[in-house]
């Protein structure tokens, strides 16, 4: 009977269940886009009037969602109180070692700076963005650059190890991003010629974004810093500079944002939609921050790919565009299966593209010591010890066997 060849072209890495947290996010951004551009004080339509756009009170709100995180600021350092006897004594014990602690803590001052430096550059990004949405409906595919730039970062902050797999990946996912841009006729001449002011803000703040991403896993796994209070401090950080631009805005540019025009026959649908933003803002943060701890900041450009298909989703203009929309999904299809590569859910098993992915290196070392084990057993099994504890070497002793019959030896 024939064997069945176990040879597969394509298998899976580790999956964790935390990687639903990925379609939980995407659903949550999808949402907050789709409810703030249909928002009659902060969505496109209302803000045609320059008197009526609202970059940096959107920002606030988005501020505000990440201040809620002090939730989990206040339980840690509840949890923390209650040990920091246990951790007292911990801290004598090392000073009394002798033994040098060569692990240098990040000191709070460096860690805050750290995060006031995200702050600025998240801060800055969100206005320029929320100004751009506001102003312009034609948008590009950004996939190349934020692909490019989050594994450039991830390289030199990080120190990630790049391998086939992921030039693969990077490759793919910037040939396909750029076609669809030319397909879709988004970098024809006239409109390049007309809006690329606009793109170059959004790919300034996309780059921005993204570089973000892998700063904050660089936070965490290099400075000891948790997520939630990055959260929470970039949260009071950017809700302190949006409470001053917007007061300098009000008064001598209300062109770019004024809070008399926001709060003007205000009704309650859209005090419950600005409240609601908060919560989605939070939740939506929240969610990115665990999976930026968790896995990698690869998963969240997974992220907004799948909220950017929801939002096509309910795109009327998109509507419109049939074979548009037909390689668009063909492309998002070859883009997510490439970036499922680039975080080794998927293994592509040819070409030697599956051979460095972490699964397989861990599988090697599982075996080398599984032969190491072997091969050590086999040595000891060679010696014996004497009573005294002394290794007898037994090629310089022969044996006789004698048979028993009947209980008396032969």
């Amino acid at each position: 009977m024939p064997k069945k060849c176990r040879c597969k072209i394509i298998s899976f890495g580790h999956i964790n269940l935390y990687i639903l947290l990925i379609i939980l996010g995407a659903l949550f951004k999808a949402a907050k886009e789709l409810i703030t551009s249909n928002s009659e004080k902060l969505g496109q339509d209302e803000a045609k009037d320059p008197e009526k756009q609202h970059p940096i009170i959107i920002t606030i709100n988005y501020a505000l969602g990440l201040c809620l995180s002090f939730i989990f600021f206040i339980i840690y350092k509840a949890c923390n109180k209650r040990n920091k006897n246990t951790n007292a004594n911990i801290f004598l014990l090392e000073r009394m070692s002798t033994k040098p602690n060569h692990n240098i803590e990040t000191t709070k001052k460096e860690k805050l700076l750290w995060i006031l430096l995200a702050s600025v550059l998240d801060f800055i990004a969100n206005i320029i963005y929320s100004y751009n949405w506001i102003k312009t409906d034609d948008y590009l595919i950004y996939w190349p650059s934020n692909i490019l730039l989050m594994t450039l970062f991830s390289y030199l902050l990080l120190k990630m190890k790049l391998y086939k797999h992921h030039y693969l990946s990077v490759i793919i996912i910037t040939i396909f991003g750029i076609a669809h841009n030319f397909i879709a006729g988004n970098l024809d001449s006239d409109k390049v010629k007309e809006n690329y002011i606009g793109y170059i803000i959004y790919f300034f703040a996309e780059g921005t974004f993204n570089v973000l991403y892998v700063l904050y896993k660089f936070f965490m796994i290099k400075k000891s810093i948790k997520s939630y209070g990055i959260l929470f401090f970039q949260g009071l950080i950017e809700l302190i500079l949006g409470i001053i631009i917007l007061a300098i805005t009000t008064k001598y540019f209300p062109k770019l944002d004024n809070f008399h025009t926001f709060i003007d026959d205000i009704k309650g649908k859209e005090i419950f939609v600005f409240i609601s933003l908060i919560f989605i803002n939070f939740v939506t943060f929240v969610t990115i921050f665990i999976i930026i701890d968790i896995f990698t900041p690869f998963h969240i450009f997974l992220l907004n790919i799948l909220s950017g298909i929801i939002i096509a989703f309910f795109d009327e203009t998109f509507h419109n565009k049939f074979y548009i929309i037909i390689i668009y999904v063909a492309f998002i299809i070859i883009s997510i299966f490439m970036i499922l590569v680039f975080i080794e859910i998927i293994h592509l098993n040819f070409c030697g593209l599956s051979t460095m992915t972490k699964k397989n290196i861990e599988y090697r070392a599982s075996i080398d010591s599984i032969l190491n084990n072997e091969n050590d057993n086999e040595d000891d099994d060679d010696n014996i010890k004497d009573t005294d504890g002394k290794i007898i070497n037994l090629d310089e002793y022969t044996f006789e066997l004698n048979e028993f019959n009947n209980g008396e030896v032969n």
